[in-house]
């Protein structure tokens, strides 16, 4: 029978030992420290020490604070993302987890952390713009401006998961932006964006398109596609 809680936490079975204030997940049915790659359903309260112990879960949804584990140096107001492990850390990543509270001097310190829901988007993490001739990052989801000096190119290599969304600005033009794409962002074929004027945008995200990564057009206003 389902169950729902209106409770911050929520009593789950764990697979194995799993340290206390780690990020957690469910894998097949127990609870599993959570990877760098998984958006976990909260962290662990007190500690497991074998499987099948009861662990009790502070869930991602709950108000408020709460703890997590650092996997080195985190500086007080970072923001923090999933690392490796069940811990967190400064490093852009796959999910943007929240605010630190207070600083981590060290692997394994516990930190105070002021979660960010997950519903909101990551399209305000700035990723920089690369240069002419240079490889857009899709390490992490987010934002990048291009400043153009003259005519210039930049690559786009595939997302790196599914729902990775990446806005492309034209802030500065001073010559046409050309960016070549690994494979087609579109049904058409299309793998080439220019970006001809100031706030050309275009928006991707990222999908699973039959077991491979492809970036897909969400909107576009100005920037003009087309196939090389």
């Amino acid at each position: 029978m389902s169950q729902y809680v209106e409770t911050p936490t929520k009593a789950f079975e764990a697979g194995a030992a799993i340290a206390q204030h780690l990020r957690v997940k469910l894998s097949a049915g127990v609870l599993a420290a959570a990877g760098v790659a998984d958006l976990e359903i909260g962290t662990l309260d007190e500690a497991t020490f074998a499987s099948g112990d009861a662990g009790n879960v502070r869930l991602r949804s709950a108000q408020g604070t709460c703890k997590m584990v650092a996997a080195g140096a985190i500086a007080q107001g970072a923001v923090v993302y999933s690392a490796a492990s069940g811990k967190i850390n400064d490093v852009v990543g796959k999910y943007k987890l929240g605010t630190a509270l207070e600083a981590a001097t060290a692997d394994g310190d516990v930190i105070e952390v002021l979660r960010m829901p997950a519903a909101l988007a990551d399209l305000s993490d700035e990723i920089a713009d690369p240069g002419d001739a240079g490889a857009i990052p899709v390490v992490s989801s987010g934002r990048c401006n291009i400043v153009t000096a003259g005519a210039e190119t930049r690559t786009l290599a595939i997302p790196t998961f599914e729902g990775q969304t990446l806005l492309l600005n034209m802030k500065t033009d001073a010559g046409n932006a050309v960016i070549t794409a690994a494979s087609a962002i579109n049904a058409t074929g299309n793998n080439t964006i220019t970006f001809a004027d100031t706030s050309d945008t275009l928006l991707l995200v990222g999908i699973n398109n039959n077991g491979t990564l492809a970036w897909r057009v969400v909107s576009s206003d100005g920037a003009a596609l087309s196939t090389v």
